[in-house]
């Protein structure tokens, strides 16, 4: 244990984040179709990033196809299956995206270099990324939540809370002496 390689230090390659990647939802995409589409619907699908590509959705009971056009001749098929549905408004049927990459059932798929979910392309949400330290401390001492943000952003922060408290309530300035035991 603790041996040489053991733990993953030694890469410097940071994982993408899922929030700065683009994204297809197949509930977004269905919702946006006329009712009955099974012959095939073309759309445009828009990403605020400025990119955009046509898709051609065609469909039946058993699944269907999805197939995006990204320009210069370059295409790809994304195989749909469904699943019984219990909720209202959805036919009875749930769709989604069979993972080109994986073969898994997934709601999202992500372009990173191609079309997969985000356990074939690794990506990590943000919040992974973050400390929750403050917002724990914010806990113990009785601060909101989001003044614990802060706190992990930066402890110099932390004064401008502590002098908002002290213009508060007696309740709120025990809080700031037990600030300043600690």
């Amino acid at each position: 244990m603790g041996g040489l390689g053991s733990g993953e230090w030694y890469r410097s390659r940071v994982r993408p984040v899922v929030e700065l990647q683009a994204r297809i939802d197949v509930t977004w995409i269905r919702r946006r179709l006329p009712a009955n589409c099974s012959a095939g619907a073309d759309l445009v699908l828009h990403w605020s990033s400025g990119m955009a590509l046509r898709a051609r959705w065609s469909s039946d009971t058993a699944g269907g196809m999805l197939d995006l056009d990204h320009g210069a001749g370059r295409h790809m098929a994304i195989d749909l299956v469904t699943t019984a549905s219990p909720l209202p408004g959805n036919s009875g049927r749930r769709y989604w995206f069979v993972c080109p990459a994986c073969g898994g059932r997934r709601r999202y798929l992500y372009l990173v270099q191609s079309w997969a979910c985000r356990g074939c392309h690794r990506l990590v949400h943000r919040s992974t990324r973050e400390s929750h330290t403050g917002e724990r401390l914010a806990a113990r001492i009785g601060l909101a939540p989001e003044e614990g943000r802060i706190l992990d952003r930066g402890f110099a922060r932390l004064a401008a809370i502590a002098e908002r408290v002290t213009r508060s309530t007696a309740a709120e300035r025990k809080i700031v002496t037990r600030l300043g035991r600690m």
